[in-house]
């Protein structure tokens, strides 16, 4: 994935070139999509995000910086990843989008019991290997927390979006 300054920020989080990279202090990087240079002029990238909560799953799917469809599901510690897979396959194929069109996928998560099954959810039925927000990951964000490794990746996230 090739990545712009400039362009409005669905995810600041996410990797260059397979490694973390913050944006320059009041740049913003968001996806480029330049058909020459991903995998020879073929397809379009795509990125799914997922929100695991405590509550909540949400996902969404953004081509370039346009949300182009989203979902809300309950939050289950007792699901598999095959469980969560299929879930997330039937949503993407009902509103139109193709499982191939994946190309990247991001995961903040606060339920630490469901970290790998999103990381599985995301090899197995995207074929993609998720960058997972969490402590390690460059934000550009000083976290002024006693331990910042406690502050949840759902709040960095929010943090980081807010800034930019």
């Amino acid at each position: 994935m090739l990545w712009q300054e400039g362009a409005r920020n669905v995810a600041p989080f996410l990797t260059v070139n397979g490694g973390a990279k913050s944006a320059p202090a009041g740049r913003r990087w968001a996806p480029c999509y330049n058909s020459d240079a991903i995998s020879g002029g073929a397809g379009r990238e795509v990125l799914l995000a997922m929100n695991v909560n405590n509550t909540n799953v949400t996902v969404g799917v953004f081509e370039g910086d346009s949300l182009r469809a989203t979902w809300r599901f309950a939050t289950d510690v007792r699901k598999t990843g095959d469980e969560y897979g299929v879930l997330m396959l039937d949503l993407l194929t009902h509103d139109g989008v193709s499982p191939g069109d994946i190309g990247e996928a991001v995961i903040g998560c606060v339920v630490p019991d469901l970290e790998p099954v999103f990381e599985g959810v995301s090899k197995r039925y995207f074929n993609v290997k998720p960058l997972v927000v969490g402590t390690g990951v460059r934000t550009g964000l000083r976290i002024l927390y006693d331990s910042p490794r406690e502050v949840g990746a759902d709040r960095v996230a929010d943090a980081v979006a807010a800034i930019q």
